[in-house]
């Protein structure tokens, strides 16, 4: 009966150091950096994802994410519309502010990810990250219903130029998704890190062109993603 008991609390040590640490969750926030057609159309947004993963062998882990990020501020510099007036008896071009245009892209993803220890000091790790996932977006314009005017005679007066209205854009749809990139990982008190990363990300997604409001097409989205994280080991 005792060599029973022995052997059954040994046992329990064991798998109790066998699966110690070999499980994490964490939380990241994200500033995200619209690159290529997409940062036409959006400044940099924000976003936050859940994650909860399995340290497989000593120098990889892979894990699920749950994301959520927003581009909710349209980019002044190019909301802007081309018109060619004659000034003068001159072509002149001129671009003119959309004051009316408001837009908004909110995207939900799952992903699997896929870290690789390739440097580790001890207080502090470097990783290599790629990751794989399916997104759910949502892209909405406003209706546009602007007058537009411009200075045509140089003294800061402006004239009537052309009223311009354009229906509102809802665009839904489900694509892939990926990304890859860096992250330096610290130890803070055992079983806490944090982390800092940064990635490309690209979902494989497309915004049609509004020729009137001289937006053209985004066949992809992209960005780069810095992101803020704490992970803790169960």
């Amino acid at each position: 009966m005792k060599n029973l008991i022995f052997i059954t609390l040994t046992t329990l040590v064991l798998s109790a150091n066998l699966y110690s640490q070999r499980f994490f969750v964490g939380g990241e926030a994200s500033y995200l950096m619209p690159l290529g057609t997409l940062g036409d159309r959006y400044n940099p947004g924000n976003g936050f994802s859940l994650i909860a993963g399995e340290v497989t062998k000593e120098a990889w882990n892979w894990s699920g994410r749950f994301e959520y990020f927003r581009f909710g501020e349209s980019n002044p510099d190019h909301m802007k519309v081309k018109r060619r007036l004659t000034v003068a008896g001159a072509q002149k071009d001129y671009d003119i502010a959309l004051k009316s245009l408001t837009m908004e892209m909110n995207v939900y993803g799952l992903s699997a990810n896929l870290n690789y220890d390739f440097v580790d000091l001890g207080f502090v790790r470097g990783q290599a990250s790629l990751g794989f996932g399916v997104y759910r977006w949502e892209n909405l314009r406003s209706e546009v219903k602007d007058t537009l005017s411009a200075d045509t005679s140089g003294t800061g007066a402006q004239v009537f130029v052309e009223y311009l209205q354009v229906p509102e854009n809802k665009q839904f749809d489900w694509s892939g998704g990926f990304y890859a990139g860096l992250k330096i990982d610290v130890p803070v008190y055992d079983p806490v890190s944090i982390n800092f990363s940064g990635h490309y990300k690209g979902v494989i997604g497309e915004l049609w062109p509004a020729l009137a409001l001289n937006q053209e097409n985004v066949s992809v989205f992209q960005m780069l993603e810095l992101k803020l994280g704490i992970k803790v080991k169960l």
